[in-house]
């Protein structure tokens, strides 16, 4: 059988490796560093004390216009992503940082529970955002485009985002639950790949209709690596502003320094990453197939994977 390590959701080399390695140096990569440049958090303002509420008038004081609040106000944001992507993690980081709820077209009692209290309200006088997995989920559900709409779109590497998902799915749909290895690679090898493959697909449906049906002006792409090297300036250099926020509004400032220096998601909602699982070459391949030239036009690549090979005990 294969062997159990501890639990998991990450591949491959330490988050501090991935802007030059795992993230292939591209444009997204060389533009953060070019943000932490500028250190946001060098003097940060004190955190403030405002607690987070529903969108309201007195929030617009945060936009870089009151015609941007009224704008963000009156039409939707989605917090798209592909399952296992850092969704809920960023939707914390976006709350505190705001102190603005977001909201969500699914209701998971366990996320209300964590101080997402903007779950299931899709309303954008309401909430700053609204969090979908659709079309991953669903393909024949697209979130509404429109010619006002918008997109935050959540990415993170192919590997890492459908080990997660599967996790997640073995869990019992619970953001921390540690699933061994042996089920893991079961879940993917057993059945001629068919789950594997159904969840590759699922994330190139996924990132491809964001990539080439919205229009750019439209979406903005978020890698999940970025966020996780440099949190703070990926948020007021790119989020923020997307959103129409100004990043150099004390009070914004102020909370998202604390926040990415001081992360307020609970133990409960996110997993702890002790050791790299490593992916046999026959799943590997499946991804480099169906993926491989999309991989690398969004700057990752499957050099330096680590692997290992299939046990010949190995039975499904």
């Amino acid at each position: 059988a294969l062997t159990d390590p501890r639990e998991t959701s990450q591949v491959g080399p330490p988050a501090s490796t991935l802007l030059t390695s795992r993230d292939g140096g591209g444009d997204a990569a060389r533009a953060l560093r070019a943000l932490g440049a500028t250190d946001w958090c060098a003097s940060p303002p004190a955190c403030p004390e405002e607690a987070p509420h529903f969108f309201g008038m007195e929030d617009c004081s945060k936009f870089l216009s009151y015609t941007a609040c009224a704008h963000r106000r009156r039409h939707l944001v989605w917090i798209a992503s592909y399952p296992g992507s850092g969704n809920t993690w960023f939707r914390h980081m976006l709350q505190a940082s705001t102190r603005i709820y977001n909201g969500a077209i699914y209701h998971d009692g366990g996320l209300w529970a964590s101080g997402l209290v903007g779950e299931g309200y899709q309303d954008p006088s309401k909430v700053l955002g609204v969090k979908t997995h659709d079309p991953a989920l669903n393909k024949n559900s697209m979130p509404p485009k429109g010619s006002n709409n918008s997109a935050l779109v959540l990415i993170r590497h192919p590997l890492d985002a459908v080990l997660s998902f599967f996790t997640f799915e073995m869990s019992g749909s619970l953001h921390y639950k540690a699933v061994g290895y042996d089920a893991l690679h079961k879940a993917m090898i057993c059945q001629n790949f068919t789950r594997l493959k159904d969840k590759i697909e699922a994330w190139k449906r996924h990132t491809t209709h964001f990539l080439e049906e919205w229009p750019e002006k439209q979406r903005r792409f978020v890698k999940f690596e970025d966020l996780k090297v440099r949190p703070a300036a990926t948020l007021l250099g790119k989020v923020l502003p997307f959103l129409g926020i100004n990043p150099e509004h004390e009070a914004i400032r102020g909370a998202v320094c604390c926040e990415t220096s001081n992360s307020t998601q609970s133990e409960k909602h996110r997993r702890i990453h002790k050791e790299p699982f490593k992916f046999t070459a026959e799943e590997v391949h499946h991804f480099e197939s169906e993926l491989g030239p999309l991989m690398r036009k969004l700057g990752y690549t499957t050099e330096g994977v680590p692997m290992m090979e299939t046990p010949a005990n190995f039975h499904c």
